[in-house]
C-alpha cells in the first residue's frame, strides 16, 4: 500500500523536525521545503497528496505558493 506523501513547507527547521517525526510516526511519508520556491519544485516533481504551508517563508510566501498550486491541482 502506498503511503500518503505530505509536503511540509516551513523555514523553521526545528518545527520541520518535530512535525516531521510526528507525521512519520503516524505512517506518512514527509518531504520538506524551507522556502516557497523549493516547495513548488517539490510539488511539481513528486506525487504529493497533502501540502502544509507556513505563510511567512522566504523567496515565495505560503499564500503565493498555495495560489500557484491551486492553478494546477485540487490539493
Amino acid at each position: 500500500m502506498k503511503k500518503t506523501t505530505i509536503l511540509f513547507a516551513d523555514d523553521d527547521l526545528d518545527l520541520q523536525q518535530a512535525v516531521g517525526l510526528t507525521l512519520e510516526a503516524a505512517g506518512f511519508e514527509v518531504v520538506f521545503a524551507d522556502n516557497g520556491f523549493r516547495a513548488l519544485e517539490l510539488f511539481n516533481s513528486l506525487p504529493i497528496d497533502l501540502v502544509i504551508l507556513d505563510v511567512v517563508m522566504p523567496v515565495i510566501n505560503g499564500l503565493s505558493v498555495c495560489k500557484k498550486i491551486r492553478q494546477s491541482s485540487e490539493i
